[in-house]
């Protein structure tokens, strides 16, 4: 795929958005766990596939989740107003990244 773009690609981040998010919602506590979901995530396809807004929610609802406080992740995900569907698609690719590579190094 590079070559037939003439390996002319430009990748932005979600790190940026995802540092917007935590600190607006006063959720510095999760910035650790975000960071890395973040960083986990271009292992998987969602880095070419989705904006970096949505992949920055994604990784801070994973956070949520982790943290065991899913009930005020779908009320902050809801605040956003943004399509539930693609948040919940590019989570299930980050953990099944993780799955595989758990089943691959078992």
């Amino acid at each position: 795929m590079l070559s037939a773009l003439e390996f002319d690609l430009i990748v932005y981040h979600p790190f940026a958005d995802a540092m917007e998010y935590l600190d607006r919602a006063q959720l510095g506590g999760l910035t650790q766990t975000t960071w890395c979901l973040i960083n986990d995530s271009y292992r998987t396809d969602v880095i070419l596939e989705y904006p970096p807004f949505l992949i920055a929610i994604a990784c801070i609802y994973l956070a949520f989740t982790f943290a065991k406080t899913g009930s005020k992740a779908a009320q902050w995900i809801e605040s956003l107003d943004v399509d539930t569907d693609d948040v919940r698609a590019i989570a299930k690719a980050i953990l099944d990244m993780y799955r595989d590579h758990d089943s691959a190094t078992a």
